[in-house]
């Protein structure tokens, strides 16, 4: 997966799509994702979201 992120075909699509490739690895995958919810939910709670 990573040597694919280093393509410069992937990279270009990722662009396109607005996403930026990273690569790394799963434990650096998973703390990524862990940050994410914490930070997310933070904000969920002090703006009151909901899904609709």
């Amino acid at each position: 997966m990573n040597a694919s992120l280093k393509s410069p075909e992937v990279i270009k699509a990722l662009h396109a799509q607005g996403a930026e490739p990273t690569g790394g690895t799963p434990t650096q995958y998973r703390d990524l994702i862990h940050g994410e919810y914490v930070r997310w939910t933070k904000v969920v709670k002090a703006t009151g979201a909901t899904a609709n």
